[in-house]
């Protein structure tokens, strides 16, 4: 928002911008190489964003060792996933219209790069385009000093720990009428700790699907619906399919999880 703020409003819809993470390095011809695919994009309406996939891995390097590592095939060029945030120039135009669409909430989340990439991607009538590179061209290379993501301190990890020991207990009841040993349950699962990273995987699959509509109304069965095949495809993933009463616990868990990111990110539910 600061570096739209810095552009004149005539100029807008000409100026496009580009991102780089922390460690990352860009080709001294990057923008010269990409200037050209951008152009043609700018002429089409439909396109709302060009994606710049090619890289080098070459970690801890200036420019002119990324060149001589390639040269002598020490480094190799790659093709970066069309998820990766870095790949993509927007015009900013289209970028203020997405910060204007997203609430505060979201844009502050980890996952906002994944709602950015899928809208680019994703809308109706509209395409990222891939920028046309010549063969042997690297445009940026990526360095070991790249930050991961923090983990965002929302309460969760106990949470997920908890939900792991209670289904451990509960599946293990369930199956047998009486107590037994989580390693001689019928699943992958072999302890609590296992479940409760089962269950943080599948929070953070629900919250991928619900930020993509954060800012919108949803009903309470639409919300429900976002979760439950995430739920029911790890639950039968684990095993647990089989267990007497684990739709209920699906069902709870979904809704919990999907409620839970629905007011992270400014969904509004309709109560039915």
């Amino acid at each position: 928002k600061a570096a739209l703020a810095l552009v004149p409003g005539e100029a807008a819809s000409e100026t496009w911008a580009s991102f780089l993470a922390p460690g990352q390095l860009w080709s001294p011809r990057y923008a010269s190489t990409l200037l050209p695919s951008l152009r043609r994009a700018a002429a089409d309406a439909r396109v709302t964003a060009v994606r710049c996939s090619r890289w080098a891995r070459c970690p801890d390097a200036s420019s002119s060792q990324v060149e001589s590592a390639i040269a002598a095939k020490t480094a190799e060029i790659s093709q970066a996933s069309t998820a990766d945030l870095f790949t993509y120039s927007v015009p900013m135009k289209v970028l203020q219209a997405f910060l204007e669409a997203t609430p505060d909430a979201a844009l502050q989340s980890r996952l906002c790069a994944h709602r950015f990439t899928h809208k680019m991607s994703n809308t109706f009538g509209k395409k990222a385009i891939e920028a046309a590179i010549p063969e042997g061209e690297w445009m940026r290379s990526e360095s070991s000093s790249r930050l991961p993501a923090r983990p965002e301190a929302d309460g969760s990890e106990a949470d997920d720990l908890r939900r792991g020991e209670e289904l451990v207990s509960n599946a293990s009841k369930r199956l047998s009428g009486e107590a037994v040993t989580p390693s001689e349950l019928p699943t992958r699962l072999t302890d609590a700790q296992q479940a409760a990273e089962m269950i943080s995987d599948l929070r953070i699959s629900i919250e991928r699907r619900v930020i993509l509509k954060a800012g919108e109304t949803l009903g309470e069965k639409e919300l429900r619906e976002l979760a439950m095949d995430l739920v029911t495809d790890a639950v039968t993933a684990a095993g647990l399919d089989q267990v007497i009463g684990i739709q209920s616990w699906a069902k709870e868990t979904a809704t919990d999880f999907a409620k839970a990111a629905a007011r992270k990110f400014d969904v509004k539910v309709r109560e039915a």
